[in-house]
């Protein structure tokens, strides 16, 4: 049996708060695509793939929820790539 992820267990929990955040892992909680089952890794990088079809707001939840699970490594590689879209456009 594959164990849950730590990324799993936080949207688990978070998906009842009243935030951003909890907004957030409803909207993972509900998607069937969501690798529940895989590794965090896959499921930070299926994050990512979502947050760069998104609104600001999705990206920064996506980075807050990446915050509280002090996931420092993949804020700092995934963050110039989730809002890469947005500073080109702003640039145009």
């Amino acid at each position: 049996m594959n164990k849950k992820t730590e990324l799993m267990e936080l949207v688990e929990t978070m998906q009842h708060d009243d935030s951003h955040i909890g907004d957030l892992c409803k909207d993972i909680i509900r998607d069937l695509k969501f690798p529940t089952l895989g590794t965090e890794i896959d499921q930070i990088r299926y994050l990512v793939l979502i947050g760069k079809m998104h609104d600001r707001n999705v990206k920064n939840a996506i980075i807050d929820l990446f915050e509280i699970l002090e996931l420092k490594d993949s804020i700092d590689e995934f963050h110039d790539e989730l809002f890469l879209n947005e500073e080109e456009q702003d640039g145009e």
